[in-house]
């Protein structure tokens, strides 16, 4: 501490250094940790031209406020800000915080960088790196309130889908080599299909990334070529890009135990195999699991020809009630491994909401096509609206979803980690409700409570 408040003097003589840390003085009351803000903006300006970072700041005093707002609520983002400064200039600068991307601007945006990359290895390269600059855009707007849950959880999903559609590209274009003569008549066709959060599109900061895949082909008797194996080989390849670490890091976690039979599966199958799989020996897990399916790289056209055809099967018109019963006793299992702590799977978590949900859309989505939005909050709007759930209920359970998710995230997104469990130690859950914006001397004491109100409803 002597070191740093040394530090401050040495800058506080005038010039853009003095009016940098006047700002940080105003800003630091309102961040989690106030004691922190001035080592932290130290880091930041130490880490590169010291000068031009200062000066920078200086010029744009809210790039101040957003930089220490990162370093207070998200480690993750801040070492993006200091390893990547233009990163963060171009978000602050240019408030990239406040706007809403989406799919097609994020496609646009990328296709430019790599464009921009001197050979294959720059190219992949600039996934990751893109994944770090619109993580640091998302987390910024979240945090500033500039971006709603919705919006989030969509932004996250959408460059997750533009990233998985690039890497497909790629990963098509290391093996086009093994490809025989005339295989245009074969017109092989490949797709990822999304699951889970990521297929709802309302994904966590640091989920996992459920996938299946498959392919279709023609024959032609006078082509030789093992497709089967060649898809195989595909798949493998596009999950090395995705998960592998590169310059920037690993850039997700790929599980495919979703796919027919799981890990003891192949990890691709053709598209009559999928479908023959689910429609013969489907159990109504995977019927649950396929509320959520999307297409989301490679020819999205086939992965929606088979969410369709497979819909009859997800959505009976009179569902057995043995594959409903399956669905709570589910749920049971998954709760009785809980930890209490778990905000996720835990007594009255998030998977109780979302649970819950999927079994109204089980149980009615066969006649009420309305009910088969992949997402969670759009269909508990509709349950409200059919009077399936009480309006009410429904509203207190959205509060509820939308709490427990914010608090997910604001675990998550401090080091991009997997995180679902409230920290044991009370300094810890309470640097995480100064996090979810509890302020004062009883932040702990109120968080605390609202967690546990929440949770018992």
């Amino acid at each position: 501490m002597a070191d740093t408040d040394d530090w401050r003097k040495a800058l506080s003589a005038g010039g853009p250094a003095a009016e940098v840390l006047a700002r940080v003085d105003a800003i630091a009351v309102d961040l989690p940790e106030p004691g922190r803000a001035l080592a932290d903006l130290r880091l930041f300006i130490d880490a590169g031209d010291s000068a031009d970072r200062l000066r920078r700041l200086a010029e744009d005093p809210l790039s101040i406020e957003l930089l220490l707002r990162l370093a207070g609520s998200s480690r993750y983002a801040f070492e993006i800000a200091v390893q990547h400064p233009q990163m963060f200039w171009s978000v602050a600068g240019e408030r990239l915080h406040r706007q809403v991307w989406g799919r097609r601007t994020m496609d646009e945006q990328l296709d430019r960088e790599i464009a921009a990359a001197p050979d294959e290895e720059a190219k992949i390269a600039c996934l990751g790196l893109f994944k770090h600059h619109q993580s640091l855009r998302i987390i910024l707007g979240d945090l500033t309130g500039q971006l709603g849950f919705e919006s989030v959880v969509r932004e996250l999903s959408d460059l997750v889908d533009v990233i998985a559609h690039k890497a497909t590209c790629f990963a098509l274009d290391k093996l086009r080599a093994r490809l025989p003569a005339g295989h245009e008549r074969l017109e092989l066709r490949f797709t990822a299909l999304a699951m889970g959060k990521l297929g709802a599109r309302e994904l966590n900061y640091s989920s996992d990334i459920d996938l299946i895949f498959l392919y279709d082909a023609k024959p032609a008797d006078d082509i030789e070529f093992d497709h089967h194996a060649w898809f195989q080989r595909l798949g493998a390849a596009l999950i090395r890009i995705l998960e592998e670490p590169g310059a920037s890091g690993r850039m997700f976690r790929v599980d495919m135990r979703l796919r027919p039979e799981g890990d003891r599966g192949e990890l691709v199958l053709s598209y009559r195999e999928t479908v023959d799989y689910y429609y013969s020996v489907g159990r109504p897990w995977e019927r649950q699991a396929l509320i959520k399916a999307r297409p989301i790289a490679g020819d999205l056209a086939m992965g929606g020809r088979l969410v369709a055809e497979l819909r009859p099967w997800v959505y009976p018109q009179d569902p057995q009630w043995e594959d409903l019963e399956e669905a709570r006793s589910m749920r049971r299992r998954i709760e009785e491994r809980a930890e209490a702590a778990n905000v996720k799977t835990g007594a009255g978590g998030i998977r109780d909401i979302e649970f819950l949900v999927q079994y109204f859309q089980l149980v009615h989505g066969g006649r009420m096509p309305e009910l088969r939005d992949p997402a969670t909050l759009p269909n508990l709007r509709v349950l409200a609206d059919r009077g399936i759930v009480p309006r009410p209920d429904a509203a207190e359970l959205e509060r509820h979803y939308l709490w427990l998710r914010t608090v997910e995230h604001r675990l998550q997104m401090w080091q991009d980690r997997q995180e679902h469990e409230l920290p044991k130690s009370a300094e810890d859950r309470a640097n995480l409700a100064r996090r979810s914006s509890f302020r004062g001397a009883d932040a702990l004491d109120r968080f605390d409570e609202h967690c546990a109100r929440t949770r018992t409803r």
